[in-house]
């Protein structure tokens, strides 16, 4: 969806998000110089200013995506955003008691499976929460090997009365990546023969 936005370039190597990285460039400045945050927390590695996307949220979780082109907003604590910034929100917990499954399989023996439940308001406190994993398969398209995902989502919301609330959101990543080793010429020459 992101992709569609106009001076937006989305890049991936898979479709179910098992690849180490994907690419976004704003304007033609990559991701190094775009702002990041999920649930008004920056998401990148501050070492290389590099954004992890494959250990942000399941989609299913996501409420909302702002794409902002040019400078970051002033109250949002980012400093590298020169190029624009990305903005991910996640649903807030349901009100009512229920859930979601979802099941999909695709090419390179590619599955994924995903849950979720919803509390809904407990009790008179003004809580609310949910609870949702999800666990992805996939063989990589070149090379050996076998790419893994399992991801964990909990957010619990207060309300307190008059507009006032408050949330927690936690997400867990495991990623299993399968690495293709690089080939020396004479491995390229002798596949290519064969």
């Amino acid at each position: 969806i992101v992709s569609t936005v106009p001076g937006v370039n989305f890049g991936t190597s898979d479709a179910f998000g098992l690849a180490i990285r994907h690419f976004l460039a704003i304007r033609g400045l990559d991701q190094t110089e775009i702002g990041w945050l999920v649930e008004g927390v920056p998401a990148i590695d501050p070492q290389n200013y590099a954004p992890f996307i494959e250990t942000f949220a399941d989609t299913e979780n996501i409420s909302d995506i702002t794409i902002m082109a040019g400078n970051s907003r002033l109250q949002d604590p980012i400093l590298n955003a020169t190029g624009g910034e990305y903005i991910q929100s996640i649903r807030n917990p349901a009100n009512e008691f229920g859930g979601k499954v979802s099941a999909t399989v695709g090419s390179f023996k590619g599955r994924r499976a995903f849950a979720r439940v919803d509390t809904g308001q407990i009790g008179k406190t003004g809580l609310s929460a949910y609870l949702s994993g999800s666990i992805t398969r996939g063989d990589p398209e070149h090379g050996p090997g076998r790419n893994k995902r399992d991801h964990i989502d909990f957010k619990v919301r207060g309300d307190w009365g008059n507009d006032s609330s408050s949330t927690l959101f936690v997400s867990y990543n495991a990623l299993s990546n399968a690495r293709v080793p690089i080939p020396t010429l004479a491995q390229f020459n002798a596949a290519k023969a064969a």
